[in-house]
């Protein structure tokens, strides 16, 4: 198992498919549609304010500690980092 990412900004690059710390009933974690659609890091799942994206059962998937770093990062700096990310996931999914 890889190390815990820490800052916000590890978090964002944690790749979300096939990692350790992104699970469900203890399982990582491969849907190879979205990974195809481009939806490869948890900056992926972010829109420009910090929330997650509403992501079926995936965001019960990423660790709280990492949901916290990035709502709480994003209340401490106002000018957000982050693009606003528009992901087409439906279409490309739910083919």
């Amino acid at each position: 198992m890889g190390n815990t990412p820490v800052s916000k900004n590890e978090v964002e690059n944690e790749i979300i498919w096939n990692n350790n710390f992104v699970t469900i009933s203890e399982k990582s974690v491969s849907y190879r549609q979205w990974y195809g659609a481009g939806v490869k890091y948890i900056n992926d799942l972010t829109t420009e304010d910090g929330n997650l994206m509403q992501c079926l059962g995936l965001l019960n998937a990423i660790p709280t500690s990492w949901k916290k770093k990035l709502k709480n990062s994003y209340k401490e700096n106002k000018t957000s980092d982050c693009e606003n990310k528009t992901i087409d996931i439906q279409n490309n999914y739910f083919q």
